[in-house]
């Protein structure tokens, strides 16, 4: 979503924002506004639904693009399946504990 209008820097509910600015070959495209939101999960089947569903709301209320990353940490539920369903992409997660699956998420 092409939005120029907007400052170089924007603070949306506690959530810092920054423009980028994409360059192809010579041209300048519009700045743009993306989020990439990761959640990591393990065994959250109980809950993942209503987590992504509260985050859509909060992200569209933003009118910038987006996308919902689940880093599953293989869960031995339906948390990756219901993430799925619900639109997001869910990545497994390769290496144990919390802080591999933070780094994962950020390395991809």
């Amino acid at each position: 979503m092409l939005s120029p209008s907007l400052p170089d820097d924007l603070l949306v509910d506690g959530i810092h924002v920054c423009k980028q600015t994409h360059e192809f070959e010579g041209y300048q495209e519009a700045p743009l506004y993306e989020i990439s939101l990761l959640i990591l999960a393990l065994n959250e089947e109980s809950s993942i639904k209503s987590v992504i569903e509260n985050v859509l709301l909060e992200l569209k209320k933003l009118g910038l693009s987006f996308e919902i990353i689940v880093i599953d940490g293989q869960s031995k539920d339906r948390t990756a399946d219901i993430a799925a369903e619900c639109g997001a992409t869910v990545w497994q997660q390769r290496a144990p504990g919390y802080a591999a699956a933070l780094k994962e998420g950020l390395q991809r």
